[in-house]
Parts: structure tokens; C-alpha cells; sequence
């Protein structure tokens, strides 16, 4: 985490909108059974990238607060959402286990939104040691829509072990058929 802070530096911008609150990030990222919606992130209006940057790169945030914070960075894309998005996958995309694995599953739900872009930087996390990270691979191809992305799925569904990732590797492949 302490990469990641020191990353945050380097692609901070002056928040262009009035300041979010902790205690109203707080709200939106906490609890258990809740994960912010894209109208949630989206109400945070002009800034809600920033803020919730700065939010995920607190030293102060939980690390469930934080993943919330990472995944949510992708209802508000923007070049500095996405310079977060790999500098969290640089600086933790080999972690296998831990927080950091949940983080990077987090970063790479978040890229969604650049398509086709992404396809590259998703790909090597098919062979992650973490299921948790195949798994948001998975899903990540699956909603990018890209017909590229089948052959390393169905590569993948032939040797994964994992019978979870091996549903989302499915159910990626079939979003693929289906478009």
C-alpha cells in the first residue's frame, strides 16, 4: 500500500469539484452487503474520480472500504481512474494472496469502461494464481464484449481447476456468443 500512496502523487489532480466528505465516501464504500451502484457513484458528481482516489489511496481507508473505492473508479472513468487502475495492478498484480489479491480483482473490474484498450493489460490475469483474480478477469472480458478475448477464455475453461472461475469463464464466453 505504501507504492500505491506514493503512486497517488504522481497522478493527482486538483479535485475539480467541491470536496466529498469522508463520512459521505465512507457511507458509499462501507458495509458488507453493499457495493455502490453506478447511480451512487455517479451522484457524487463532477470529481467523484478524484474523490474517490483520494479516498482509496488514504492511508486512514480500510482495505474493504478501498476495494469498494477501486471498483467503483470504474462508474467514473477518467485518465487519472485509470492510472490508478494500473498503477494498482503494477504495484500488486502479482500479490496470490491477501488484500493485495483483492485490490487487483477490484482494479481489473474497474477497466470495463476503456474497452477495447484494456483487453491487453486484462489477458495475463486468466493464469493468475489467485482464483479470486481469474474470476474478475473473467467477468472483466465478459463485459468488455470483445470477440478477441474468446480464444484465451476457452483456453483457460480447459485447464482451469477452480469450479467457480470456471463458471465465469462460462458465462464470459457465453456474453461473447451472445453478442
Amino acid at each position: 500500500m505504501k507504492t500505491l500512496a506514493a503512486l497517488v502523487v504522481f497522478i493527482s489532480l486538483p479535485a475539480l469539484a467541491q470536496p466529498r466528505s469522508t463520512a459521505t465516501l465512507d457511507r458509499l464504500c462501507g458495509g458488507y452487503e453493499h457495493a455502490p451502484s453506478a447511480a451512487e457513484v455517479r451522484a457524487l458528481g463532477p470529481g467523484a474520480d478524484q474523490a474517490l482516489i483520494d479516498y482509496a489511496t488514504a492511508a486512514s481507508t480500510s482495505p474493504l472500504r478501498r476495494q469498494r473505492a477501486i471498483a467503483a473508479l470504474g462508474f467514473v472513468p477518467s485518465v487519472a481512474a485509470h492510472q490508478l487502475l494500473v498503477a494498482v495492478l503494477s504495484a500488486e498484480g502479482r500479490a496470490s494472496r491477501g488484500i493485495a489479491v483483492l485490490d487487483v480483482a477490484a482494479a481489473l473490474s474497474a477497466l470495463t469502461p476503456y474497452g477495447a484498450p484494456a483487453l491487453a493489460t486484462v489477458l495475463p490475469y486468466l493464469t493468475h494464481p489467485s482464483a479470486d483474480v481469474r474470476q474478475a478477469a473473467a467477468n472483466t472480458l465478459g463485459a468488455l464484449g470483445l470477440p478477441s478475448a474468446g480464444g484465451a477464455l476457452e483456453a483457460r475453461l480447459a485447464v482451469e481447476r477452480d469450479p467457480s472461475v470456471r463458471v465465469h469463464l462460462a458465462a464470459a464466453l457465453a456474453r461473447l456468443r451472445a453478442r
